[in-house]
């Protein structure tokens, strides 16, 4: 699965990378500071659908980010991050449990 943005960028993966990582996560903040919602809204649909793994979460400050739109002035994407942020909490909290 490719995400492609107005201007072409790839913005979403299967298998994320740390570099495809930082590269939403760059979209998504030049997204808010433009207050273009419905282009944060895409963003964050497409990292809720990719595969981000617990130590992509845990070494990168996506996590971070999406939290932040929790105090957008588009209440869609407030609700939506916030599932995110509670969905890779779980995953976070579930993966540190297993390994211990």
């Amino acid at each position: 699965m490719r995400f492609e943005l107005v201007d072409g960028a790839r913005t979403e993966c299967v298998r994320c990378s740390k570099d495809d990582i930082s590269a939403v996560e760059s979209k998504i903040q030049e997204a808010v500071q433009s207050q273009a919602w419905p282009v944060a809204s895409k963003l964050l649909k497409n990292l809720a659908e990719s595969d981000v793994s617990v130590e992509l979460l845990k070494t990168t400050t996506v996590g971070k980010t999406v939290a932040a739109l929790k105090k957008a002035a588009d209440a869609k994407l407030v609700m939506a991050a916030k599932g995110l942020v509670a969905r890779w909490k779980q995953m976070v909290r579930d993966a540190d449990a297993a390994s211990s």
